[in-house]
């Protein structure tokens, strides 16, 4: 491993819920139309944005009120009349802060996720390409040892290789990887606010963008350690050139999760959505609305991979809300190594995906619990893709939830009317693993199987 490899900063693997940044005058109001304009005559709110379709707007409060004081006095105001003090919500408001969600990574401090590497130095011993849906692949890639013990193969063989749109929140894709570019549909990009395939090389300046963005295929002929939670793959000459102080600090993360949707299920299409900017934060309202886009666009499957350690009343409407029209949810538990709670995973209706090793053993790094985790998945040194047409391996419960989601698209192909309720039931068809790991391991061959039979 020389030094020039370890200069190659890449991703945040789990997303926690921190103090507002840069959003703590901004509310989460859920009311009508009529009575939100009441308020903001009342209090001075600035009323910024509205989710379509849904009664839930964005408002800014008014300058020099501290924000519990906003709360409390939109929850206690008498709809047409004057405050009061018994705070029973008799008006139909809701409201809550728009926190803004960060990578754990960003405080200092942050747990060292990598493991074993052998998978990655084995894979490196051969840097010949084949072919993957129809697309050239790396075979590190195609052939890597956690999708042959989860029988990803084999299922492919025995009933498809997957249908439907899978929306993936996280920080974007590289619209033009040789693995990607043919299986997406249109996302959307909440940060510029424009529609299409929101590019994680946006995130970058100029002359970085240039090195990353060849889009030919690399030589694979060198890996090191870029941060705790993940090993670069690359071209030397492309690892010489990269400035790290020039890269965000979570740049790859979404292209990387949306890799291994794609290796679990080649043929299902994936709906990249942008809340995430490179410097891995999020406002909660972003991430609302990505949830509530992708169901109004046709998304049957949202992978999550990420995690607050304080629940959202608003955020769990939203999953109840797309639960209920048949879509499937599937979030990571987490990274503190403890049995605890995080959302969305600890929700009813959210698939919560813990990580293994590939020998069956609770990764040491990973949220386990019951209550918290439906089931495990490989999590560590699992290759993916990496913007610019590359490939990196990645440590975490982030990417242990994208090949439950994918999974879950498998069993779509063979179950189409298939509901969050039925997902749960077919992937708790897991195998037995070490560790407080709910149902077991995923096993993607029992799961889909036991969706012919719903």
């Amino acid at each position: 491993m020389t030094t020039v490899t370890r200069l190659f900063l890449l991703i945040g693997l789990v997303f926690t819920l921190g103090r507002p940044a840069v959003a703590a005058d901004q509310f989460i109001v859920r009311t009508t139309a009529a009575y939100l304009r009441e308020l903001a005559s009342r209090f001075g709110l600035a009323i910024l944005r509205q989710i379509p379709g849904q009664d839930i707007y964005l408002v800014q409060g008014p300058e020099g009120i501290p924000p519990d004081e906003v709360i409390r006095r939109l929850k206690n105001y008498d709809h047409g009349g004057d405050d009061d003090d018994d705070d029973d919500d008799d008006d139909d408001v809701l409201v809550e802060l728009n926190v803004v969600v960060s990578l754990p990574e960003t405080s200092p401090g942050g747990r060292r996720l990598i493991t074993n590497t052998a998978p990655v130095n084995s894979a490196l011993g051969d840097r010949s390409f084949t072919t993957f849906g129809g697309d050239p692949a790396w075979s590190g890639y195609v052939n890597q040892p956690a999708l042959a013990l989860i029988r990803t193969p084999l299922s492919h063989a025995r009933y498809g290789t997957g249908s439907g749109v899978v929306a993936i929140i996280d920080t974007g894709i590289d619209p033009n990887h040789p693995l990607l570019r043919r299986w997406l549909v249109p996302g959307y990009d909440f940060i510029r606010e424009r529609a299409g395939a929101p590019s994680e090389l946006e995130d970058l300046d100029a002359e970085t963008r240039a090195i990353l963005s060849p889009y030919t295929t690399a030589i694979l002929d060198t890996a090191g350690e870029t941060n705790p939670y993940t090993t670069a793959i690359l071209d030397r000459n492309t690892a010489s050139r990269i400035d790290p102080r020039r890269l965000p600090p979570h740049f790859g993360h979404g292209t990387m999760v949306a890799g291994l949707v794609h290796r679990a299920a080649p043929t299902a299409m994936i709906m990249p959505l942008k809340p995430f900017g490179g410097d891995g934060k999020a406002p909660v309202f972003h991430i609302l609305r990505a949830i509530f886009h992708a169901e109004a666009n046709g998304a049957k499957v949202i992978n999550m991979s990420l995690s607050l350690q304080a629940p959202s009343a608003e955020l769990q409407r939203a999953i109840e809300f797309v639960a209920s029209r048949g879509v499937i949810c599937v979030a990571s538990a987490g990274n503190h190594g403890a049995e605890t709670m995080v959302y969305p995973a600890g929700y009813k209706e959210v698939i919560g995906v813990a990580s293994t090793n590939l020998a069956d053993i609770q990764s040491p790094f990973t949220n386990h619990g019951d209550n918290l985790v439906t089931l495990a998945a490989p999590g560590e040194a699992l290759i993916t893709a990496y913007p610019g047409g590359r490939y990196a391996a990645a440590w975490g419960t982030s990417f242990s939830a994208p090949l439950v989601s994918g999974t879950v698209a498998l069993m779509l192909q063979v179950k189409p009317s298939l509901n969050w309720e039925k997902a749960e039931d077919g992937l708790k068809e897991a195998a037995p693993v070490s560790g407080n790991l709910g149902n077991g391991r995923l096993d993607v061959y029992r799961a889909v199987r036991k969706a012919t039979e719903f």
